[in-house]
């Protein structure tokens, strides 16, 4: 069981290895270098979206119809930097809803 614990901290446990700075936070179930990348309410539960990729954020940003979110976070250092503002747009809430 250790072996898969430790796995599953990879993305956390490097950034401490590399010594990226910073206070450590709970995050939630968001990811820690991907954003999105969370759980959103639907009528029957959660479901889980991640942009992993430039190509995934512009083909989501099309498929919700914001193109304007597609262009205002055009990497993934900016999602990143906005994810809280990305989510307080509801955006990905609103769309999962419908």
């Amino acid at each position: 069981m250790f072996d898969a614990a430790f796995v599953s901290l990879s993305n956390f446990l490097m950034g401490l290895l590399a010594g990226r700075p910073g206070k450590r936070t709970r995050t939630g179930n968001r990811h820690p270098g991907i954003a999105p990348w969370s759980l959103y309410p639907t009528t029957d539960g959660r479901v889980l979206i991640s942009a992993g990729s430039q190509s995934h954020w512009l083909r989501l940003c099309e498929l919700m119809e914001r193109p304007d979110l597609a262009g205002r976070f055009d990497t993934q250092g900016a999602r990143l930097a906005a994810v809280d503002e990305i989510d307080k747009l509801n955006a990905l809430e609103e769309w999962v809803r419908n």
